[in-house]
């Protein structure tokens, strides 16, 4: 049937009651209450006849959907709001140590959520094929980050491994192959070592290609333009060749690191994942057929490592049993982002001490408390963090 009105979206149904709707008249033509927790409010919450969904289910069938790959810097909140917050005060008032103490706490708790989301698929699931899916969403950033879920899907880790026998060009042909990236011509203007490492793409991918037909992605999927060279799909997708299929598992190297010294694990950790190029080809070159550059480039550098080994690594390993408390004293910083950034001046204002933004910790807590308490507030009058802080 069709439906007139307006259609309002929150991760659990009680976010409408937390975030002010009932009482708030601009939400009084609202026909839908789409979540993604399932579960109805109390009767009278909703406009009459206002219809209640729960996509969890649904969205858990979608190999493609994560939490993680959601841009929330292009959620409508509100950016600025008049006045200095009361919670700056708050935390002024209870000194730069405490401060400290209550963002490494925040930041504990995203990355215990991470890993329970990890968590929740092992059963499922074989463990490895889980770090596996996840670390191929990374290798996607922002805008192919969905793109590299799918053909993590389409290409399951045990059967790229059992396809490829463990050699990183066969199975970075058939990764190429299956995304539809893989070089259908060759221009008069490639040089000869392009012209020979596609021909051997080529010469792994044909005798393979019919037993893959069904899993085949449409080249359309992928963006690839306004995208820095570094990022195309087509060099991430030679560091998952190189990290995924090589004698030792990826999983089992991750596993054997000491964590007992912080610094050394977050060192060994970035080097396991400094992917070497499939037959050397993407050591110093950002394009198929481009021209090599003075100074080699990493498929995966070292702020895009740190990111994986804090948002991936850390939790994969809690979610599976292993200890991670050592490592949480001392994680990297990471590249600041726009909510980082945003909450940071928001909540220490302008003149805001080094020490809150000096760990990766702490980054994390601002980023645990942006979506747990600033992403729809429109007022900051009844917000749970003040009344928290204030205990």
């Amino acid at each position: 049937r069709r439906v007139h009105g307006d259609v309002e979206i929150h991760v659990r149904p009680r976010d409408w009651l937390d975030h002010g709707h009932r009482d708030d008249p601009l939400y009084r033509h609202v026909a839908v209450h789409v979540t993604f927790a399932n579960g109805s409010l109390p009767q009278g919450s909703l406009p009459t006849g206002t219809m209640e969904i729960g996509l969890r289910d649904a969205l858990k069938r979608n190999p493609c959907f994560s939490f993680d790959d959601i841009d929330v810097t292009a959620y409508p909140y509100r950016s600025t709001i008049a006045g200095a917050p009361p919670c700056r005060e708050q935390l002024q008032a209870i000194g730069i140590d405490s401060a400290v103490a209550f963002l490494e706490s925040a930041g504990q708790e995203r990355l215990r959520l991470k890993a329970l989301r990890l968590g929740s698929r092992v059963p499922a699931t074989d463990a490895r094929s889980v770090l596996y899916e996840e670390v191929m969403g990374a290798l996607g950033y922002r805008h192919n980050a969905p793109a590299f879920r799918a053909l993590a899907h389409a290409v399951p880790l045990a059967r790229l491994a059992e396809s490829t026998a463990g050699d990183p060009v066969a199975a970075y042909a058939v990764l190429l192959g299956v995304s539809g990236l893989l070089p259908t011509s060759m221009p008069s203007r490639w040089d000869a070592e392009t012209a020979r490492f596609v021909r051997k793409l080529w010469d792994h991918w044909w005798p393979r290609a019919d037993t893959w037909t069904a899993n085949l992605l449409p080249r359309g999927i992928w963006r690839l333009t306004g995208l820095r060279p570094q990022n195309h799909p087509a060099r991430r997708l030679a560091a998952a060749a190189s990290l995924f299929c090589k004698q030792e598992s990826f999983a089992d190297a991750l596993i054997a690191l000491s964590v007992r010294n912080p610094g050394i694990w977050f060192r060994n950790a970035s080097q396991l994942l400094q992917a070497k190029s499939p037959a050397g080809y993407w050591d110093r070159r950002l394009a198929f057929g481009g021209k090599t550059v003075p100074r080699p480039v990493a498929l995966i550098g070292v702020e895009r490592a740190a990111s994986i080994a804090i948002n991936i690594l850390i939790p994969y390993l809690a979610a599976t049993g292993h200890p991670v408390e050592s490592l949480l004293s001392d994680l990297p910083r990471e590249h600041d982002n726009e909510i980082i950034k945003r909450m940071v001046y928001w909540v220490f204002g302008r003149d805001y001490p080094d020490l809150v933004m000096s760990t990766g910790l702490r980054q994390q807590g601002f980023l645990q408390i942006f979506h747990d308490f600033c992403i729809n507030r429109r007022t900051c009058a009844d917000c749970r963090l003040t009344s928290a802080l204030g205990k």
